[in-house]
């Protein structure tokens, strides 16, 4: 099984930031969401904000987000359809039926890719519409701890852009780096 991680690996930058600018130009009054949510991150990464905090902030964050929206749904359909090009072609060389991509963004920002890509394997951060309730953020640890509770702990080639997927490398028999167009394989010292 090989695995993925998307922003800035399979996807050529930051989908969540690239909604938010899609979005921004279509409501500029957005740009006040933005400052909390800057400012609540720095506290978090800090540590002066525990993690059930910062869920519950993003939890917040996310649902006023959405709820600016008549349909979310149709903007996330109408935003892929500007977007899908960022989606790196090298993966269609590497694809395997079996493949897992995992993800920080929200579950209901890339599902519409992955249905368009015909990609069943996912894990990304879960946003309950109907609740307003975020499940565990989708990061660093929690990365391969949602990934071993759904299939195991043997990944065959792992594809990332950032050393932050360190949990996850350690299950990688192959770890491969994703810069932009190029990729290499590092060398995990065991």
């Amino acid at each position: 099984m090989n695995v993925y991680d998307f922003d800035n690996t399979l996807y050529d930058g930051e989908s969540a930031f690239d909604f938010f600018l899609y979005c921004l130009k279509k409501k500029p009054k957005l740009i006040k969401v933005i400052l909390p949510i800057i400012r609540d991150l720095i506290k978090y990464k800090s540590c002066r904000m525990s993690p059930e905090e910062f869920k519950a902030r993003g939890a917040y964050y996310t649902e006023s987000f959405f709820d600016l929206f008549d349909d979310i749904y149709a903007e996330i359909s109408q935003f892929w359809d500007k977007h899908e090009h960022k989606f790196k072609e090298f993966y269609d060389e590497v694809r395997r039926d079996d493949d897992v991509i995992i993800t920080a963004n929200v579950n209901i920002l890339v599902e519409e890719l992955f249905r368009r890509k015909s990609i069943k394997n996912y894990i990304a951060t879960t946003f309950d519409m109907d609740t307003g309730k975020l499940g565990e953020i989708c990061f660093g640890e929690t990365k391969a701890k949602l990934f071993k509770a759904q299939y195991g702990e043997k990944i065959d080639d792992f594809y990332t852009d950032s050393e932050n997927d360190a949990p996850l490398m350690a299950l990688a028999q192959n770890v491969y780096m994703v810069k932009k167009n190029k990729i290499y394989q590092i060398n995990l010292n065991r």
